[in-house]
This record gives C-alpha cells, structure tokens and sequence, in this order.
C-alpha cells in the first residue's frame, strides 16, 4: 500500500512539466525554448540554462513564465539545491493570481510537502505545504490536483495517527470528485478510507472500501495490493479461511512476483491466515517471506516477519518467542516506527509479565505515542483552523464594510429624530405584522400537520381495516371475482402506503434515529450514502414542524435519487451554523437537464420549506451528478 503512495508521487514530481495551455500569449521563441527544456534526456544543467534564458527574455504577460519558473524550482530540487529550489518558487509565488500561476504555485508547494515528508519526517510542515498546495489548486480551478492533495492531507493524518481526522479529510475530498478524477485517484482514495476504518475498527465499513478500491482501479498491480489489504480486514474479521483463499489468489498471479516487497508481504499474510485457522504447514510461509525481506533489506517486512515468528512460537517455545520479538523491537527503534515497536513490547509483557524492563519501556513507549497523537492532533487542528480562517477572511471584510456603512447611514438617521422616529413606528407595525402572520402560519401548519396524521389515523384504522374486510368477504364467496380481487388488495396497499408516509414521526432526542432509519432505507443496490455531521446536530432545539419538513425534504430528495439519478454514491452533510441548519446533499448521478421542469415533488418540498422560513436550492449538470442546499433556522 505504501508503495502505491509513494510512486503516484515520485510520478507526479518526476513527470515532464505540461506547456501552459494559450500559446497566444507567448512568442515562437520563448515557447520553442521551453519545449526544449522539458527533453528528458538533456543534462539537468543545460536544461537550467534554458529555462533561466526563458525567464529573463520574456514578457509580464507571457503565460510560459509561471511555467518556467516552477520548472526551475523542480530541476533545482532534484539536484537537491534546496536554496535555489525556495529562490525560484518565492519570485513564483509573488507573480500574482493567474490561473497559470496558482496551478504552478500549487506545484510548487506540492514539492515541498513531499520534500518534508521524504528528507525531514516534519509532518506537520508536509501537510501545511500540501494544505497550500490544495488551497491553490481550488483557486485555480483545478479540481483533479486538489483532490489529490486532500488525499495526501488524509494519509498523513492517518500515518501520524489522527485517524478520526484523516476519515473527515478523506470524507470531505469526496465533494472535489469531478470527471478530471482519474480512476486510480479515486481508487487510492477509497483505499486510504478503508486503511483508517480498519485502525478505527469499522471492519465492514473497511472491506466495502476495499472492493471500491478494487473495482475502480486499473492498475493491475495497485488491484493486488488493494486485495491484500481487503484480506487483512477479512483476518481482522476472523474470517481465516476466506482470507486465506483471497491471499493464494494473489500469489497465483505472476504479477506479485515482480514486486519483491509485496511479494513478501501477501506471502506472510497466508501463513497467519492459515495458523490462525489452525492448519499445519504454515513455517514455511513464514520463513520464505522472512528470505524475501532478508534479501532485500525491508526493514518493515522483517519486523512483521520477526513479530509472525514470536506469536507462533509463543506457547511452544517462549525462549526463541523472546528472541524474536526482542528483533522486531530493535528493527522498529531502529527505523523509528514506534507503533511497531509497542506491537512486540505488548506480547514480550504477556510471554515474561515479570520483566520490569519491558513493561517500563511498554508503558514508557504508550505515553510516549500518546502524547505524540495528541499534539498532531492539535498542529492538524489549528492548520485545518488557520485554512478555514482565511476561506472566511473575504466574507469578515467585506461584513466589515457593511457594518460601517450601517455607522453612517445611523449617524445620519439620528440628525432627523422625526424622522428616525416615524421609521420606528413603521418597522414597530411591520414587526408586529410580522408576529402576527408567523403566528397564524404556525397555526396553520399546526392544522396541516393535525390533519396528515388524523387522515392517516383514518385510512389504517377506517379505509384500510373496511377495504381489507371486503377482500375478506370477496376471498369467501364461492365464485371469485379476480379482477376485483386485485383492484381492491391495490386500493388497500394504496391507503395503507399513504397512511404510513403521513404518519407520526419522533421529535426532538428521536429525530436523530429517524433520520437514520430514512438513510438506511435507501442505502441498497449498490448505493453507498455517507452521512457527515447528523450526530453534532443538537435535534431537540428543532421543533415538531421543521424536523417533519427536514425528514420528508430529505424523503423526497432520496426518492428522486433512485427514481432518477442512477447514483452509487450520495453525501449528506448536517451543519449548525450561525442559528441555523444547513444540509448539503450531492450524488454522483446522471444529473440534471437545466431546462427540464421541476417535478411536483420539488416543488412541494420547496413550498415546505418556505413556510417554516427557510430556503432550498437544487440544480445540477447534466453528466454531473445533483446538488441540494437546504438552509432552515432553529
């Protein structure tokens, strides 16, 4: 799996810099240049050359400079000349905000994070540079590169252990999945997801992934490493036998075999399967993935190796369990991979519970990785802040403008008290109008809501139990009329559905679960709907009316999903924010034709929704899926 990650980034940095797109903009020679200088086989040196001729010769208006200058900055990393690499992205950064500087500046930014992340293990720097690099893509436009810089933010909060916050950034990059989304950028995706499901022990929720994973790449070797994975989650289900099958599959394709780390690792993943479903014969497999490590210095692959050795040999030998766990203790300081280490510390305390120096480093190392945990935590936290903090700048400003302009124009109403005195009586009778009219719409919404559920009392216990006696009647007479027979068992399922769609419905603490239990109904066939956020919404400040409208808005938008949309992927995102209620839903259907007309079940839901004071806007494009926002007070 790690090393999926880590090629798609040595591809990304590695790769031929693309020429800026309008040509227009540059002349035949700066651009004729440039395009020599992205030759692979020309030396580095000359290639600097080139670029710096580029740069130093063309316009402020060229395009072609952004270009140039990032592709600078990367041939002066690869000849690790860190100073001159900062040099050229710093004049890069300063050119402004074009779209062809963002996209460069995201780049740039790209190569820092994977600089810290490769040469100074500083996470925290890694992640706010890819942070930056994202930020810039968005500005851009440039939906395919920011997606794959979420996915990074999400890997390296799950590497350095927040994985709560990994699942909500992975989550969240869901929203950025567009058609520039390649196939295996969703799959690494859909990977990463359920990497963190199984450190949080969400094992059904992991395997699900795992097979989207699965089914969306096309990468033949990637497939393997993701079917590994989703047979560790059957192990870590206690599944042994299935997993064992899934792994002599991967074993049995010669692909596996080019890849000597891999190769290893499926290897000794079918040992334990086997001696964890208590079948003999399974040292061999243990031995041969400890050669294949062995051989190739993975340090890794020996640790697990050595860890897979101490269990097996833990009850028939505790001495070489000893022997072995204590390697895999020494390999994991050795690479500094304390949560390997605290692995065997954990079994070496079981097999010699008396040994004062493996419990003190035991408890040692826990405290040690506690701590650690807790301050990524909160660096991720503030950058996640500090992102959220500039988003918001903007909209703080321009408030700020609104509000001085609302000094001025009070200042000037108190110089004509008359005036201002007047209005007040004015906006005193509107208010008042205002009371009035919402009292009397509650009122009748009181008598709407009364009489869905009489009407729904009346058809089960009234309509339904009468059309219900007759089919009886019908059913006992000698000579049957089919016909209608069928008619009325219609008529009858007709009222009884009726009934049930204007039933009561749980308020307040209760909503949550009918909101789940509405959710679970749709989520089949092939439709995944992740939720985000219904557990943080506090229901009972919602009165009776609003959370009927929330539930039969949020109805009729997933019975248009599957009446209509052909999606097998919906999200749902519950928000508290400034009084009110804010749901976002979008799925990744056939969307919307923006010249159809909108069905009377939209309509309706609109008209709902109005009436207790809120707004609802859905659209989308068609290929592009459809969105809903859905904004109600509290």
């Amino acid at each position: 799996m790690k090393r999926v990650l880590f090629t798609a980034i040595i591809t990304c940095l590695a790769c031929v810099d693309e020429p800026p797109p309008n040509q227009a903009k540059n002349s035949d020679t700066t651009s004729a240049r440039y395009t020599v200088a992205q030759d692979e086989n020309l030396a580095i040196g000359d290639r600097i050359k080139i670029l710096k001729d580029v740069v130093e010769n063309s316009s402020e208006n060229d395009t072609i400079t952004p270009y140039a200058l990032y592709s600078l900055s990367r041939n002066y990393y690869r000849l690790k000349q860190y100073d001159s690499t900062t040099y050229y992205g710093q004049v890069l950064i300063a050119g402004g905000k074009s779209r062809h500087t963002l996209v460069n500046t995201g780049k740039y930014y790209h190569l820092l994070g994977f600089y810290h992340e490769q040469n100074t293990s500083k996470f925290d720097s890694a992640y706010y540079y890819h942070d930056l690099a994202k930020r810039s893509f968005l500005q851009a436009g440039d939906s395919s590169r920011a997606f794959g810089r979420m996915v990074r933010l999400g890997y390296i909060q799950r590497f350095q252990g927040d994985y709560f916050g990994a699942k909500e950034t992975l989550t969240a990059a869901l929203s950025l999945q567009s058609s520039n989304v390649d196939d295996n950028q969703l799959a690494n995706l859909f990977n990463e997801l359920g990497i963190v499901n199984m450190e949080l022990k969400n094992l059904p929720e992991a395997q699900n992934f795992y097979s989207k994973a699965i089914a969306q790449t096309d990468s033949d070797l990637d497939r393997l490493v993701y079917q590994n994975n989703y047979g560790v989650a059957l192990l870590e289900s206690s599944q042994n036998a299935s997993a064992a099958n899934t792994f002599r599959a991967i074993l049995r394709d010669s692909l596996i075999h080019k890849d000597s780390v891999q190769l290893a690792r499926v290897t000794q993943n079918l040992g334990y399967s086997l001696w964890k479903n208590h079948e003999p014969g399974v040292m061999p497999f243990f031995q041969n993935a400890y050669n294949i490590s062995s051989e190739i210095d993975d340090y890794n692959g020996l640790i697990f190796s050595h860890k897979r050795f101490g269990e097996y040999y833990r009850t028939i030998s505790p001495e070489k369990a000893k022997e072995h766990l204590t390697q895999s203790v020494q390999l994991a300081k050795k690479i500094k991979r304390p949560r390997l280490e605290l692995d065997a510390l954990e079994l070496l305390t079981q097999i010699a519970p008396n040994n004062i120096r493996y419990k003190n480093r035991l408890i040692g190392l826990k405290d040690s990785l506690y701590n650690q945990e807790l301050k990524v935590k909160t660096q991720f936290a503030y950058l996640k802040y500090q992102d959220q903090q500039e988003k918001e700048q903007l909209l703080k400003l321009e408030a700020e403008k609104a509000k001085q302009e609302a000094q001025l124009a009070r200042q000037e109403t108190q110089k004509l008290l008359f005036i201002a005195t007047g209005i007040f009586l004015i906006i005193m009778g509107t208010l008042l109008y205002y009371f009035l009219k919402q009292k009397h719409r509650k009122e009748k919404l009181n008598v709407v809501y009364n009489t869905e559920k009489r009407i729904s009392q009346d058809l089960h216990d009234g309509l339904a139990n009468d059309i219900f006696g007759l089919i009886t009647q019908v059913q006992s007479e000698p000579q049957q009329d089919m016909g209608l027979l069928n008619r009325l068992e219609s008529i009858y399922e007709a009222s009884r559905r009726i009934s049930h769609e204007n039933s009561a419905l749980r308020t307040g603490q209760g909503f949550e679960d009918e909101l789940n239990g509405l959710i679970n109904t749709y989520q089949y066939n092939g439709t995944t709907i992740i939720t985000q956020g219904v557990a943080e919404i506090n229901w009972s400040r919602m009165n009776q009316h609003k959370c009927i409208v929330v539930h039969r808005s949020l109805k009729e938008l997933l019975v248009n999903m599957k009446k209509h949309a052909q999606a097998s992927l919906v999200l749902l995102k519950f928000e508290d924010e400034s009084g009110k209620l804010h749901i976002s839903y979008s799925d990744n259907g056939v969307g919307i034709n923006p010249k159809s007309i909108k069905g009377i079940g939209i309509i309706n839901t609109e008209n709902r929704i109005k009436a207790v004071g809120g707004t609802f806007i859905f659209g989308g494009n068609e290929g592009n899926g459809a969105k809903a926002k859905i904004s109600i007070p509290f």
